[in-house]
């Protein structure tokens, strides 16, 4: 683990904003890189992601169990 240190005290973090998927909890407290308005925008459109994410969940939830109701009525018909 100590010779790990002096190489990770030296490498700095790649300048731009984030890729890929970074916690706000982790841009603001271990990113010296990261403006705090950059987290913010980023944090913003992950939780509109995983909003999105989960209303199209619900609603094929909502779906699928609307089709196998109705599947279920009309089968007794024929």
């Amino acid at each position: 683990m100590a010779s790990v240190v002096p190489v990770l005290s030296r490498v700095t973090f790649p300048p731009g904003e984030p890729s890929g998927w970074v916690p706000l909890y982790t841009m603001v407290t271990f990113r010296p890189d990261i403006s705090y308005t950059t987290a913010k925008k980023v944090a913003v459109r992950q939780s509109q992601i995983v909003a999105t994410v989960v209303k199209t969940a619900l609603a094929a939830a909502i779906l699928g169990v609307g089709w196998a109701a109705y599947s279920s009525r009309t089968e007794g018909r024929g």
